[in-house]
């Protein structure tokens, strides 16, 4: 498989599925039926997107791979990828194998935007679509309103019919710059490192400097020289340069960031909900893909405060667009350093749900109404959360896997993708 990719980069060979989910001999981490599925999945995921799109979709103006796709890919990324790459595997066959109205629509656009939130957007509601269908809903997915133009989902149980408008939201641009920031100076003391055979224990900077530059240099030097640990002198983090034959467990802390995105988020819902005006009543899915949840004091409430907070929160908007019936956020798949156990919140304005899923990792969903309920639809999309740990399998059972994910993982890997959170699995945030 590493000659595979040899040849796609260096141009004689197009990247296609088999090369990115791998050569199924080769996979340590899946069981024999897991390497069946690698065959299976490769066939049909060439055949939903076409030929030749894969290597399309990952080239950027003629060179870089784009980062959308890598997440699907167990050639690269081993068992989360294998995950990831049969659970969109399976919502798609699934859609396909169904033939909900609309279907066609959403593989057109999969096919045309193939990298960013708009490939993100479009298999969540890939997602949301299967996991009503599993539920015994009917489903339209991108249905047409009154006035014209798509919508996201509608999904009906009984006498429930619900117009869904899906918008995520990512990291703002104070995060992105936080991050970027402490990835400059991570590199710059590991360079540092191995120059001079330290080790680094302690704080990064809030914002890396040529000074910072010159005085960790300075600092890394003397520690180097002298055998014996050395200080950057700062006043708002503590940084030391040790010596290899000091440094037992060395480690470095991104500075504290505090950030408030109330205004992102209610601006988000907000654009939503201007759009579903014509569509009647509605309801707005905001999935949070790293905006709310990371960093922010709203991510340590207890799950019944987040309800109650987001409910406050959003009292002025359901006042400005009377046809909104509903609110529902969800964050990015979590990880906790502990297990937790499932948990659902029932508020007086709606509902909390936490729920570990199939990879382990959690997922937080909260689902608001407007003061005047209507307990069908509210009752179908909190049911709609709750069944999210039990989806893949569920839909794996549809397309003749019986035995569900665990199935197809090699026996000793099954506790990474157990019902149990494990922080060492290096997952990737998908939908």
């Amino acid at each position: 498989m590493d000659r595979a990719w040899a040849d796609v980069d260096r141009g004689r060979r197009d990247l296609d599925w088999s090369i990115a989910l791998g050569e199924p001999d080769d996979a340590a981490f899946v069981s024999d039926a897991g390497r069946v599925l690698l065959r299976r999945m490769a066939s049909d995921l060439e055949a939903f997107f076409g030929p030749g799109w894969l290597h399309r979709a990952v080239q950027q103006h003629g060179s870089a791979p784009r980062p959308t796709l890598a997440p699907y890919w167990p050639s690269l990324t081993k068992l989360p990828g294998f995950v990831n790459a049969v659970g969109l595997w399976a919502r798609l066959q699934l859609l396909t194998l169904d033939q909900p109205p609309g279907v066609e629509v959403l593989r057109k656009n999969l096919q045309s935007n193939p990298v960013g939130d708009e490939f993100h957007h479009h298999v969540t509601l890939a997602r949301l679509a299967v996991q009503a269908r599993l539920a015994g809903a009917r489903v339209e997915v991108e249905p047409e309103k009154p006035t014209g133009g798509p919508g996201d989902l509608r999904i009906g149980r009984g006498d429930a019919d619900v117009f869904i408008e899906i918008r995520g939201l990512g990291p703002g641009t104070a995060l992105m710059d936080h991050e970027a920031n402490a990835d400059r100076a991570r590199h710059h003391l590991w360079a540092l490192e191995s120059r001079y055979k330290i080790r680094w224990a302690g704080d990064l900077p809030a914002q890396v400097t040529p000074q910072w530059q010159i005085d960790t240099e300075h600092t890394a030097r003397e520690a180097a020289e002298s055998g014996l640990p050395r200080d950057v002198l700062a006043n708002d983090y503590a940084l030391t340069a040790l010596p290899e034959a000091n440094a037992a467990k060395p480690s470095l802390a991104s500075p504290d960031l505090a950030l408030n995105q109330g205004h992102r988020v209610l601006n988000a819902i907000a654009v939503k909900a201007r759009q579903t005006a014509s569509a009647g009543a509605a309801w707005v899915w905001l999935a949070d893909n790293g905006s709310l949840w990371p960093l922010t004091e709203f991510a340590w409430y207890p799950l019944a405060q987040k309800v109650d907070t987001l409910a406050r929160f959003l009292v002025g908007l359901f006042e400005d667009h009377p046809h909104l019936l509903g609110v529902v956020v969800t964050s990015s798949e979590l990880r906790f350093a502990q297990p937790v156990d499932n948990e659902t919140a029932a508020r007086p304005k709606g509902a909390g749900i936490r729920r570990t899923l199939f990879n382990g990792l959690v997922r937080d969903s909260i689902v608001l109404h407007r003061n005047l309920l209507v307990p069908a639809q509210f009752r179908l999309l909190v049911d709609l959360c709750a069944s999210e740990p039990t989806w893949l399998d569920d839909a794996l059972h549809r397309l003749d896997v019986p035995s569900g994910l665990g199935s197809l993982v090699a026996r000793d890997h099954r506790h990474l993708v157990g019902p149990r959170p494990r922080p060492d699995l290096h997952g990737l945030y998908v939908p």
